[in-house]
């Protein structure tokens, strides 16, 4: 690049200067992009490998899966409508907390959540007895026939006995639609 008014050192200052503007524009305007773009696609691709990685394994262990399956159905599918359902939680909780000498205080039917491919069913209980028959009733709710979850757990002692408890509990059952 020659101009007239320029001199020459001048004009390689401008020429480099030029120059470098111009390569900064494309790595900042075309380069980085471009890297960033390649890098998003790398990390995309790696996450669906890993996706498909673990459905396969799934899919190996589907017989295992449908076994397990179908050994809880029978505990998890609905019974009847809502209300049946409800009575017939309330009523695994009586007879478990009578087989576990849990003395219930107060029961309270808690609300019914409908989810895409199961029913929620809740319950408040208040509870009274040794720590050793809570401890056991606790243990029993969570198998089968049951499968019930508990979601909150107070204890307190109650005066008198030291092993003696006061409890609330919130139990939830899950049946399938």
């Amino acid at each position: 690049m020659n101009l007239p008014h320029l001199s020459k050192r001048e004009s390689r200052i401008l020429s480099f200067t030029g120059l470098t503007v111009i390569l900064a524009l494309s790595y900042n305007f075309l380069f980085e992009p471009l890297i960033k773009k390649w890098k998003d696609l790398n990390s995309a691709i790696i996450s669906k490998q890993i996706k498909l990685e673990k459905s396969h394994r799934i899919i190996e262990e589907k017989p295992i899966i449908l076994k397990s399956y179908n050994s809880y159905y029978p505990f998890l599918k609905t019974k009847g409508n809502n209300e049946e359902e409800m009575r017939l939680f309330l009523g695994q909780i009586e007879e478990l907390s009578k087989k576990n000498n849990v003395s219930i205080k107060e029961i309270k039917p808690g609300r019914i959540e409908d989810k895409k491919l199961y029913k929620e069913f809740s319950c408040n209980i208040e509870i009274e007895a040794e720590i050793s028959d809570i401890s056991k009733f606790l243990y029993e709710l969570t198998k089968p026939p049951y499968l019930l979850k508990t979601k909150r757990f107070e204890l307190r002692a109650k005066g008198g006995k030291d092993s003696f408890l006061k409890g609330s509990l919130l139990i939830t059952k899950l049946t399938l639609i």
